[in-house]
């Protein structure tokens, strides 16, 4: 845990660290496959600053169309900054497989659930950090809660000190 803190803290200072903190993160995570690190600006114009684990058309069609009908987005904005949450946290799983969001841009990819959590939030957006979860690695269980809590105070001391 201490060399991936490490790294977290060294990517702040070298935005090119960044993707090996991630795969650090992920490896702790057990292996999660899907990641990303996303800005949040709702409602238009997203800025994603790192969203690793998609293939390049589905990170074009995300900022080009689906970022902005993201049923989680709305609900996210008034989380508690560093507090974890999985979908059904956020809203109800059976609501969230009808929309088309996850129609069309999740069940394509296998995505089935999400870690999440807020790492800075304004007026007018929020920085996220997320991981999610394909189905053939099943929906987030309470160890990768815990473990994903655990980083996400690092996470969010080295978003706020790259600024």
């Amino acid at each position: 845990m201490s060399l991936l803190i490490g790294d977290i803290y060294d990517a702040s200072l070298d935005e090119t660290l960044w993707p090996r903190a991630f795969d650090r993160i992920w490896i702790s995570l057990a292996n999660a496959r899907r990641r990303s690190f996303r800005n949040m600006r709702l409602p238009r114009n997203p800025n994603v600053y790192f969203m690793l684990g998609h293939e390049q058309d589905y990170v074009d069609t995300y900022l080009e169309r689906y970022a902005r009908m993201n049923p989680l987005f709305p609900t996210l904005m008034f989380s508690e900054v560093e507090q974890t949450q999985t979908i059904p946290d956020v809203m109800p799983q059976h609501e969230f497989c009808q929309t088309r969001f996850t129609k069309e841009w999740c069940i394509p990819q296998g995505i089935c659930d999400a870690a999440i959590s807020i790492v800075d939030k304004s007026a007018s957006g929020a920085t996220a950090f997320i991981t999610m979860r394909r189905m053939r690695e099943g929906f987030v269980d309470d160890e990768m809660r815990r473990r994903f809590s655990l980083i996400v105070p690092h996470v969010r001391r080295a978003c706020s000190s790259a600024r």
